[in-house]
């Protein structure tokens, strides 16, 4: 565009107006599409962290927690079901961002 108006003469303060409002509002839309999902990613950390704070409790009071998990089958059952099932939170949390994200893109 530069060149067309060096070359032409032609005012060019409008379209760089325009311009410059078009990427104005192409930021408004990212902040917005940020905003409308940082309670989603900060819900999946959180929920990500409360197994590994009942663990914790669990120590702290004086239940074995690894014991209970690691020592029986039916406990490395349900230890095993619990990462899959954080695992695919995590992963299905991302993925309803990321289409969240790409919508408020077009």
């Amino acid at each position: 565009m530069w060149h067309l108006v060096e070359r032409t003469g032609a005012p060019a303060a409008e379209s760089l107006e325009r311009c410059a409002a078009g990427l104005r509002a192409e930021a408004a839309a990212r902040a917005a599409v940020r905003t409308a999902t940082a309670g989603a990613r900060v819900s999946a950390r959180t929920v990500s962290l409360l197994p590994l704070a009942g663990l914790a409790l669990g120590a702290a009071l004086g239940a074995p927690p690894w014991e209970a998990l690691l020592t029986s089958p039916a406990g490395r059952a349900c230890a095993l079901a619990g990462v899959l099932l954080l695992l695919t939170g995590r992963w299905w949390t991302a993925r309803l961002v990321r289409a969240a994200t790409a919508a408020g893109q077009r």
